[in-house]
């Protein structure tokens, strides 16, 4: 080893050291080639423990545990002492913020890059503000900026960062021994223990007899570290914690229920814990309080797993209304590393999660300031939006408002030419945010394809739905504007804000694209908005979104002629498709919500033509419940031109109304796969023989 390199390698030693001695991460990048990068990692992995070393992407390095660049959430729940993260593998930044978290105070986080120039702007810039090891020079950057962040912290003992956990405890446990109806919300940045609370103070009530607790949350994996926290080698009894179940020999029970399986089954319980509630709709976390009376509600405060500040603006107002005995606790102390850990306050400037709205005060209205003052624009370029200072608060409304916005949404933002941001500014405050993504464009073979469910290119959503659900070819044809997301200021909410960016969107874009396009999940107030902005639902979704518990309903509004006739005949085949997909698909729609979406769709046009769209689904194409009205008809002109029908299957699924499982059963059907192929095979050849007796 040169001079040179001892020195180097000393430099950073004694950084890393400086961060372990207050029990903060270190974090350093290596830029140059793999076999370099090994060599400098094998410094750093001489006191690790094999079990808490890691590696996110990239080609796999020896002497460490390899997750591809997608698997960070496999991470969620552990504790690692060194985490290497390979930037020249496709960066996924909902991966990298999972897997992050898992470093402890006194770990380090490592990149390696053999090209820093290769990356994207955005993430090279922050990149490069971090300590930086280049071997094509030989030179350490940044090095002693961090050292000095790093002397500045103070260390605190363990005894002082668990204080809040243990507070927190109790209060769990005090939902369930006090009186009822006063829940309890525990709100944390991560990083601050509220799942290993959860899971500990579940872990002392297991050890009381014949108690069952629920835990529901948007996503399984999410809330394994509460049942990985709450196991106990010295309380005998069964685990299954991937299955998300306890079981204690003393007949006390944990497990995981879906949100919406738990409305549905409203199963009894000791006690429910909520956790990520701020990715539960509103509806659903009112319906949770009023038919269980102890309630823990957990929620990520900042970042993506939550919805900010949201959900205190929208639910606990209510909560405390509702149930004025509720209580609520903050969890601020870190657990798994010091206060003000410099590693956390980097992820939380690249990823935005800290990013706050703009202050507005309550007396601002839309009818309270002149028109000419609300400024909405879009950005000339990528360049211009990473350096506005709009960007911060115009992404916080998306992250306040879309439990899904992710740091991924970020990046598709900041580097995807086919997405773009505009904003609604006032007095340099960003009040709205609309998020859109071009779509459509495409080639006729292309779109036949698509029709036929032989490709369904990426970032084409509604062109793709639509044409391969309703067998209209021009959708994909077109130029679509979609908007992904659109949010409007808290304070600003129901006064107008969100129609005047869509008026002026359509301004816009009038001369760019053919028609505007959205979909989301579908609830009364989201459906009254659209509509009364002149969208018109096409599409209802045949399954619920896993996340949210709803329908997804796909809309379109025409911005030229060329859309118009094809958009009319989208709502029509809703209109006639609806009643069948309520009393099969969607039979489990909100009974107030099945009637508005029925009413709004209700049309007395002249019914579309069924054949076609049957044939397509036949060949292959679309999905059932897209055409599944169109089976009574068509059966209605088999009989008109004496064709007799005896294929079991067709009359099963078009008369009877089977289910695949139906199919299997009174059919002898092996699956679902061979049961649908049957009838898309016999089908057709009823629609050919139609044909051979229609003329031409």
């Amino acid at each position: 080893m040169s001079h040179i390199e001892s020195s180097l390698s000393q430099s950073l030693c004694s950084l890393i050291d400086a961060a372990k001695q207050r029990f903060a991460r270190g974090v350093v990048v290596f830029e140059g080639s793999t076999s370099w990068a090994q060599t400098q990692i094998n410094q750093l992995m001489t006191s690790v423990a094999i079990d808490a070393r890691c590696q996110l992407g990239g080609v796999p390095l020896s002497g460490t545990n390899y997750y591809s660049s997608h698997q960070g959430r496999q991470l969620l729940g552990r504790e690692n002492h060194l985490l290497v993260v390979d930037l020249n593998d496709n960066f996924d930044a909902n991966s990298f913020n999972a897997a992050v978290g898992s470093v402890i105070g006194g770990g380090v986080l490592v990149f390696i890059c053999s090209d820093l120039n290769q990356l994207q702007p955005w993430i090279k810039n922050h990149i490069l503000k971090l300590p930086l090891l280049k071997q094509s020079d030989a030179s350490f950057i940044n090095d002693a900026d961090w050292h000095r962040r790093y002397e500045a912290l103070t260390f605190e003992d363990a005894n002082t960062r668990f204080v809040e956990q243990h507070s927190a405890i109790l209060l769990i446990e005090k939902v369930l021994t006090g009186h009822r109806k006063r829940p309890l919300v525990l709100t944390a940045d991560r990083g601050r223990g509220k799942s290993s609370a959860l899971g500990l103070a579940a872990k002392k009530i297991l050890c009381e007899p014949n108690k069952r607790i629920l835990v529901t949350a948007p996503s399984k994996n999410a809330v394994l570290p509460i049942f990985e926290h709450a196991q106990s080698s010295t309380m005998p009894g069964d685990a299954n914690i991937g299955n998300g179940t306890i079981s204690a020999d003393n007949h006390s029970v944990l497990a995981f229920i879906s949100p919406d399986e738990l409305l549905e089954q409203l199963p009894d319980c000791d006690l429910l814990l909520v956790d990520e509630a701020a990715a539960i709709p509103v509806p659903m976390l009112k319906l949770i309080i009023e038919r269980y009376h102890r309630v823990v509600f957990a929620s990520t405060e900042h970042g993506y797993e939550g919805c900010g500040r949201g959900f205190s603006l929208k639910f606990i107002p209510w909560l405390q209304a509702y149930r004025p005995g509720m209580k609520q606790y903050q969890m601020k102390q870190p657990i798994r590393w010091v206060v003000r850990d410099p590693l956390e306050a980097w992820c939380a400037d690249t990823f935005l999660l800290d990013c706050e709205m703009a202050s507005i005060t309550p007396d601002i209205t839309i009818e309270s300031v002149s028109s000419s003052v609300w400024q909405f624009h879009t950005f000339k370029d990528k360049h211009a939006l990473r350096n506005s200072p709009h960007l911060k608060q115009a992404f916080s409304l998306l992250v306040n408002a879309h439990y899904q916005t992710s740091p991924n949404d970020l990046m598709l933002l900041l580097n995807d030419e086919s997405v773009s941001l505009y904003v609604m500014v006032l007095n340099e405050n960003v009040v709205g945010s609309v998020l859109l993504h071009s779509e459509g464009g495409l080639s006729r073979e292309l779109v036949d394809d698509i029709m036929l469910g032989r490709a369904r290119p990426k970032g084409h959503l509604i062109p793709c739905d639509l044409s391969n659900h309703l067998g209209l070819i021009e959708p994909g044809l077109q130029r679509c504007a979609r908007i992904m997301r659109i949010a409007v200021h808290p304070m600003l909410q129901s006064q107008g804000v969100g129609s005047e960016m869509l008026a002026r969107l359509t301004q816009f874009l009038a001369e760019s694209v053919d028609y505007l396009a959205t979909s989301f999940g579908l609830t009364k107030p989201l459906l009254r908005f659209w509509v009364e902005n002149n969208y018109a639902p096409v599409r209802l979704g045949a399954s619920k979104d896993k996340s949210s518990g709803t329908y997804s309903l796909g809309l379109v509004k025409p911005i030229r002629q060329c859309a118009s006739s094809w958009t009319q005949l989208g709502r029509d085949n809703l209109s006639l498709s609806l009643p069948v997909q309520l009393a099969s698909s969607n039979r489990n729609l909100e009974p107030s919500l099945a009637w508005t979406l029925f009413s709004q769709t209700y049309s007395s046009s002249v019914a579309p033509p069924t054949t076609p769209l049957l044939e397509l689904y036949a060949k292959g194409g679309n999905a059932l419940e897209s055409c599944r009205w169109g089976l009574l008809p068509f059966l209605q002109r088999l009989v008109e031109n004496g064709i007799m029908v005896d294929s079991k299957v067709v009359i099963g699924v078009a008369l009877l109304h089977w289910t695949w499982k139906d199919c299997c059963a009174n059919a002898g059907f092996a699956g679902k796969k061979q049961a649908e192929a049957a009838f898309r095979k016999d089908l057709l050849s009823y629609i050919q023989r139609l044909q051979c007796k229609l003329p031409l």
